[in-house]
């Protein structure tokens, strides 16, 4: 059941993945005819995902929806969505997730720099137990591991909802982190191959979306596909008044 996984405790460790190489193109003397330009040995270029995540913490506030699918072997093979609002700035967030097996459950989940609190009925809340992060916190950040990017393509141009997007294609940190997974998922889940990620960014610099695939021998078992929208609209998020330690 969703309600125990959104408050097991989450452990973390780090990998990378060599980038992969640009081209470029070489022309023969002048004095020779002309032939057709001839790729070379590339140069290594900028993250061009960190000026965009840079760009899109600025803006502060946002909506967010995020659809998570884990898939089996995991042993809480399940789809969550949740639907709210994040202060990227001050790294808050006041997310209502919802999963495919009960489609009258809801958990409200509320966190803070210094807490995190969920209800599952609206009015009675329980506090997070202290330094834990819920594997629905860490759907609720899914920018992060972008800046650590590696091998980043920029694949094209997309016209979305009248909005021209780049899509760039890159691998992130081989770690089973910001896919909703238990500590039981982790467990079964141990030979990650990698995790591979496509981010879309707007005219105006700011990331729209972001489908990250974790991969392992067993194949694609999970991914999450975050978007955001309505950014810098005024957005309160604040501990509930009557959160109760839980």
């Amino acid at each position: 059941m969703l309600g125990a996984a959104a408050v097991t405790a989450c452990s973390t460790t780090n990998s990378s993945i060599q980038p992969a190489t640009p081209t470029a193109s070489a022309m023969s003397p002048a004095s020779s005819p002309t032939p057709p330009i001839v790729p070379i040995a590339p140069t290594p270029q900028a993250n061009p995902i960190t000026s965009a995540v840079e760009a899109t913490v600025a803006r502060g506030t946002a909506r967010l929806q995020v659809d998570a699918l884990i898939a089996d072997p995991a042993p809480t093979g399940r789809a969550l969505r949740g639907q709210g609002a994040v202060d990227m700035i001050q790294g808050t967030s006041d997310m209502t997730w919802s999963d495919d097996v009960d489609p009258q459950w809801q958990v409200r989940e509320i966190v803070l720099q210094d807490a995190a609190y969920f209800s599952s009925d609206g009015s009675t809340w329980d506090e997070v137990p202290g330094g834990l992060i819920t594997p629905t916190a860490e759907l609720a950040d899914p920018l992060r591991d972008l800046t650590k990017a590696t091998g980043v393509i920029l694949e094209g141009t997309e016209v979305i909802n009248g909005q021209n997007l780049r899509r760039y294609a890159m691998q992130l940190p081989a770690v089973a982190v910001g896919f909703g997974l238990t500590d039981a998922d982790r467990t079964s889940l141990a030979n990650v191959l990698s995790v591979s990620a496509l981010v879309w960014v707007d005219e105006q610099g700011r990331i729209t979306r972001i489908l990250r695939t974790l991969n392992t021998q067993a194949g694609a078992v999970a991914t999450t596909d975050a978007q955001f929208s309505a950014f810098s609209e005024p957005v309160t998020i604040r501990s509930p008044m009557s959160a109760t330690s839980g």
